[in-house]
């Protein structure tokens, strides 16, 4: 009777194992179809700091550009990303337009993970002790070069003079590894810089 008892618990324990496992391989392979068919993750090799500096400064067209850049770090899961906020010096007009480099500059792997990349999913654009107070919900649009991401911010900015400005720059984070990929949360990113509007017509 006891041998029977034992049997039968050790039938309902493998059971329970099987059903476990293909529960998990199902969630892993529906998060990995999703990711493939839905996510735009942008997958960046590692550059050096120092290169990255160097190439977003001849894009944007070294000391004489119309654009003054700004550089944040941040780290998430074994990565450190360089992102380079690039706004206007002085605008006549109310269009903005920003762009934010991003830069995979240190990735460490292991043997399961082989890669951490993101994806972008959002900007929030703030004034900062200026009269106007507020978000500005702009139109983010991204697209991949040869070894950074680039987000263009649309906006409008109505404040006259220099005021400060907060870029809310919110991403997800996707891990490589040898199962699929998997998602790992959300990071937001202030990136904080000065904003200046000199109309061209008499105030």
């Amino acid at each position: 009777m006891e041998n029977k008892e034992k049997e039968k618990k050790v039938k309902v324990f493998r059971h329970k194992k099987i059903i476990a496992i293909t529960v998990t391989i199902v969630v892993l392979a529906s998060l990995e179809i999703y990711a493939q068919t839905y996510v735009q993750i942008h997958v960046l090799p590692v550059v050096s700091e120092a290169d990255a500096q160097n190439f977003a400064w001849q894009e944007m067209g070294g000391s004489n550009s119309f654009y003054k850049l700004n550089n944040f770090t941040f780290l998430s899961n074994g990565c450190r990303w360089l992102l380079i906020l690039e706004t206007e010096k002085n605008s006549t007009v109310i269009d903005q337009w920003t762009f934010i480099d991003i830069f995979k500059i240190e990735q460490n792997g292991s043997f399961l993970v082989y890669g951490t990349d993101l994806q972008i999913l959002g900007v929030t654009v703030q004034y900062i002790n200026a009269p106007e107070q507020g978000g500005i919900f702009p139109t983010v649009n991204t697209f991949d070069n040869n070894n950074y991401t680039v987000v263009r911010v649309i906006y409008l900015w109505s404040q006259q003079g220099t005021s400060g400005a907060l870029f809310n720059l919110t991403v997800g984070v996707y891990q490589r590894t040898l199962i699929g990929i998997i998602p790992k949360g959300q990071v937001t990113i202030p990136l904080n810089t000065t904003l200046t509007l000199t109309p061209d017509y008499p105030t």
